[in-house]
């Protein structure tokens, strides 16, 4: 059943009850639970509150579950990261590729919890399911006192098919980063060495 069907009498921008959003988890975990991969073109537009130019990059992400990624930010100079389970290894252009810390691991962990759809489970979190025309958006904001010194909300955009088409993250500083999700490949064959720098 599409998201549009099933809240086609709800009016726009109504807050969903719990019934109702335990209905839209369930759609979201279904597709969730029969993707062993994914690979998903993106723009990621940064806004800082301080500059007035946003920084715009296009890319791409594969993903096998549950825990190998590759993600390429396109370009003059490709920035590459590569996760298989534990191992985070980063590639700057042509500067040899780099084995990566904890700090790296923060930003797989947000990147892979966000396609596999642990951030919507995550008990740090308040939930408000929002009706937005065929579309629903998922806002998150951080329960504990030390996530909100980093962010002040999480929208999650689905679009009918129940496929995350937009993920935003507001900072309490008015920085924001969004992520616009495009082309998406469900289940096809992923060759291992996508998750191999060298």
């Amino acid at each position: 059943m599409a998201l549009y069907a099933l809240f086609s009498e709800v009016a726009f921008g109504q807050v969903l009850d719990t019934r109702q959003a335990d209905s839209v988890m369930k759609l979201i975990d279904s597709r969730i639970e029969s993707t062993t991969t994914q690979i998903i073109d993106f723009r990621l537009v940064r806004s800082f509150s301080a500059l007035t130019n946003k920084v715009e990059h296009d890319g791409i992400i594969h993903f096998q579950s549950p825990d190998k990624l590759s993600y390429v930010l396109r370009g003059d100079r490709p920035w590459l990261m590569v996760v298989d389970g534990p191992d985070v290894i980063v590639k700057d252009g042509d500067n040899p590729a780099q084995k990566r810390g904890k700090g790296m691991s923060k930003l797989k962990d947000f990147i892979v919890s966000s396609l596999n759809g642990e951030t919507l489970r995550n008990d740090d979190f308040f939930k408000k399911f929002v009706v937005e025309g065929s579309l629903v958006t998922v806002k998150l904001t951080p329960k504990p006192t030390q996530l909100k010194k980093y962010m002040k909300e999480i929208q999650v955009h689905f679009d009918s098919n129940h496929d995350v088409s937009d993920f935003v993250l507001l900072q309490p500083n008015g920085d924001s980063t969004h992520y616009s999700f495009s082309n998406l490949i469900r289940n096809s064959k992923l060759d291992a060495e996508l998750f191999k720098l060298k």
